[in-house]
């Protein structure tokens, strides 16, 4: 059977037309129909499937270390292709999308190009595996009336120095190559770089004629493709050109086989979702680890003019269980994108079989009943606002002498309708220490047009966190506006030993790491000294225990950020355990040790004192001096109940999001920037 013309056995699909959008709706109807389906990450170092216990490894990719191309086709050989396609067809999944590959550079179909491009000489060396998975995929799946999509990132597999340099994907601006151990590989494409067009096009044409050649190889067997990594910088910026290579290029490759192929390019996480480029049919719509995606507000089957969909990991992370959501709630979250016309894409956690576990295959059969009932009943109308979003400038915050400083924001509208929207948006505080200028703005925008209103966050008087409430027509969120804490910072201009550091910081502001119950669990000074940021703790953990992914075990996490709109740098200061020394890592696609750094650790019967100096440049960058930036630190505590994670100043999200940072003042070197204009 064909699945382009198939309807389900269980639960039928039945094709509408009852869009604003024809344009895209040549081929998105199918998508529309089905309301959701299953995805799966099947890719060499997908966790559970085969990585030994402990994961990675400091300095290099466990995974990528040990896999080799015999591994892999016994892993892809392995997958239990019927048994799946029963599976989803017990379920009545509309759709089920696999992955090609990743970021190892293994993929699952076989690619000439590919090997070509890269120089395999020998198939045995090839990390294109020998069976085309996709297309046994399709062979089971047709026959139950089930499409298959595929997804594959936008760029050559990051941790594959060979194909990254083959493919030319030499950005000057890119930093993922510094994860890499082979010095050679590194030399090569730093020299590359210098070189590179800042389009990138043989890097463009090379992926391109892969593509071209899965497509064709699989013709109508593959109904869609979902692109990852389409990122402004540098991805989106590459492709959106007038003349080929560019984003219609690329969409034509995907479309060589089959020119009714729906595509989608994703942007990452954002709010609102949002479409990349006009090629694309339905959006990518991706939702971050464990969040509920009503938070992606479908109002309408389009988003300006593409189908509305959301991609999002069911268990705790892609490919990852367990799954904590409860079956209503799965539905519910569901049907809030389905009831407006929009579609839903459930990652699965999977077996090494690729096969769904029994647990999460019961729940998904109760979920399935429920949403399966809904097809084929008409969209509820689509809500006609624009889509709001705010921008924080900067927080409310008060200085070190008692001055109240405003804050700062941006309100940002579009219409994504096809139709003018008229109206206002309300804002409001939950408390009157901050207030809100305006507090009512009304727009009248045409389709696809936008408007932007600057907003003063007014701070009234001493207080704490408030919450800003957002009212958009019938939608509405709240946005949480913390203040501001604010803080010397030690400063000298001499410079400092190692050994030195809890002396020399003694005077230093002490600030304590406070789990979300109150509980104090340590504290630390930080510091300036000459080029160096100077950082000392003491934590209470009695039972020291490190993991391979830091966080996950005792470790204490250091975030910077220059301001409210920067983006944030993660570092990772471990204590010394019996088999290693006390360090400070960087995460660029692996653990690395931090260039320049020293660390050195002390543990004690129920606590541990560490002691780190980083060079300044390794954290904004050269010619660090800065009158202020922002900061955040959260240790990492064993217990015997599990782990606890105790903050400075209260972040929840501190990897993502500055806004509950300290900020940092040098006041010295702000006294000297001032005798400096003086004189």
């Amino acid at each position: 059977m064909r699945a382009e013309s198939a309807e389900l056995k269980t639960g039928a699909i039945k094709n509408s037309c009852n869009s604003l959008n024809l344009l895209s709706t040549r081929s998105a109807n199918w998508i529309h129909d089905a309301k959701w389906g299953v995805f799966m990450h099947f890719i060499s170092d997908a966790p559970g499937m085969w990585m030994p216990q402990g994961g990675i490894v400091p300095g290099k990719w466990t995974c990528d270390s040990q896999m080799t191309p015999a591994k892999w086709n016994e892993i892809v050989d392995g997958f239990d292709v019927k048994a799946l396609a029963s599976q989803l067809e017990e379920l009545a999944a509309g759709y089920y999308c696999l992955t090609i590959g990743q970021n190892s550079g293994y993929y699952c179909s076989p690619s000439a190009a590919y090997d070509r491009i890269t120089g395999v000489k020998s198939p045995d060396l090839s990390k294109c595996s020998r069976r085309d998975l996709v297309a046994e995929l399709y062979t089971e799946l047709s026959q139950r009336g089930i499409r298959l999509m595929v997804y594959l990132p936008a760029a050559p597999p990051a941790r594959d120095p060979n194909a990254i340099l083959s493919f030319e994907y030499t950005l000057k601006t890119e930093k993922f190559y510094t994860s890499w151990t082979d010095e050679d590989y590194i030399r090569r494409y730093e020299e590359m770089s210098a070189v590179a067009d800042s389009r990138l096009i043989p890097f463009q044409r090379k992926w391109e004629a892969v593509i071209a050649e899965w497509s064709l190889r699989w013709g109508k067997k593959v109904s869609g493709w979902w692109i990852d990594g389409c990122y402004e910088e540098p991805m989106a910026r590459i492709h959106r050109h007038p003349e080929p290579p560019n984003f219609q290029s690329f969409a034509d490759a995907m479309r060589t086989g089959n020119p009714e192929s729906i595509i989608c390019l994703n942007p990452g996480v954002v709010y609102p979702v949002r479409r990349v480029d006009e090629v694309e049919d339905y959006l990518a719509g991706e939702v971050g680890n464990g969040e509920d995606i009503r938070r992606a507000e479908c109002i309408g089957r389009f988003e300006s003019g593409a189908q509305f969909h959301i991609l999002a990991p069911l268990g705790v992370s892609w490919a990852q269980g367990p799954v904590v959501r409860p079956v209503d709630r799965i539905f519910e979250e569901t049907a809030a994108v389905t009831d407006f016309g929009g579609a839903v894409t459930w990652d699965m956690p999977f077996k090494p079989d690729g096969n769904i576990p029994d647990d999460i295959f019961t729940l998904l059969k109760d979920f399935s009943k429920l949403i399966n009932a809904t097809r084929g009943k008409p969209d509820k109308p689509e809500v006609r606002i624009p889509r709001a979003r705010l921008k924080i400038l900067s927080y409310p915050s008060i200085s070190l002498d008692g001055k109240l400083i405003d804050g700062a924001a941006e309100l940002q509208m579009s219409n994504t309708r096809e139709v003018t929207v008229e109206g206002g948006i309300t804002l409001a505080t939950t408390e009157d220490s901050v207030l809100v200028e305006p507090a009512y703005i009304s727009y009248r925008l045409a389709p696809g047009k936008e408007q932007q209103v600057s907003l003063l966050l007014k701070l009234a008087r001493n207080g704490s966190e408030v919450t800003l409430k957002i009212v958009n027509g019938v939608l509405s969120h709240s946005v949480k506006l913390p203040f501001r804490n604010k803080f010397e910072l030690f400063s000298s201009d001499d410079s400092i030993k190692l050994k030195d550091i809890k002396v020399k910081l003694a005077t230093a502001p002490e600030l304590q790491f406070k789990a979300p119950d109150g509980k104090i669990y340590g504290y630390c000074r930080i510091g300036v000294c000459r080029d160096k940021l100077a950082f000392w703790a003491l934590v209470e953990d009695c039972d020291i225990k490190l993991n391979p992914l830091y966080s996950q075990g005792s470790c204490i996490e250091l975030f910077f950020a220059k301001n409210d709109v920067s983006p944030v740098r993660q570092l990772f200061l471990v204590p010394e355990s019996k088999n290693s020394k006390a360090a400070l890592y960087r995460l660029d696609s692996n653990f690395f040790e931090v260039d320049g750094s020293e660390s050195q650790s002390v543990s004690y019967r129920s606590y541990y004192e560490i002691s780190c100096l980083i060079p300044s440049s390794m954290i904004f960058g050269g010619g660090f001096s800065p009158e202020h930036f922002l900061f955040e630190a959260s240790a990492s505590v064993s217990e015997k109940g599990g782990q606890t994670k105790a903050t400075l100043f209260g972040s929840s999200e501190a990897y993502r999001s500055s806004a509950y940072y300290a900020e940092l003042l040098n006041i010295k070197n702000q006294i000297k920037d001032v005798l400096c204009k003086k004189n």
